[in-house]
């Protein structure tokens, strides 16, 4: 069973990020004026670039929470990476990402959850050393 601060950790990373991206929103920054001259010239605005970091956040959210947490905690946090890279290769391919913010939020959350992953494997792979080491001295 993976220790709840690890899944914590998770929640944590997405949540901090979403925080960021919402006050963005609402300080008005990200908007953009959007115009085309094909096949006639239209012009929209784009309430901002960061709404589609927002909707990639709605889906890392629930990647991550599909995963079964009875498993190893190195082993859940691999599976939450896998079940984020299959979500963002189902946004890329079904949404409109203006200026790639949305991938770019995929990107930055398994990068931290890659971090993490990697931060506790070097905890646990000094943990096994050490634990050795103690039993060779104590054996010797």
């Amino acid at each position: 069973m993976v220790d709840p601060e690890i899944i914590e950790e998770v929640k944590k990373t997405i949540d901090a990020l979403e925080a960021e991206v919402r006050a963005k929103i609402s300080r008005g920054e990200g908007q953009l004026t959007v115009r085309t001259v094909a096949p006639a010239v239209e012009t929209r605005k784009v309430p901002s670039i960061y709404t589609d970091a927002l909707d990639a956040l709605v889906l890392c959210r629930g990647a991550a929470n599909s995963v079964n947490d009875s498993q190893e905690y190195l082993d859940y946090l691999l599976n939450v990476m896998q079940a984020l890279e299959r979500a963002r290769v189902l946004y890329v391919e079904t949404s409109t990402d203006e200026g790639g913010y949305g991938n770019a939020t995929f990107h930055m959350i398994i990068q931290q959850i890659r971090n993490l992953y990697e931060s506790l494997a070097a905890i646990e792979e000094f943990l096994e050393t050490q634990t050795a080491e103690v039993i060779l001295e104590n054996n010797c």
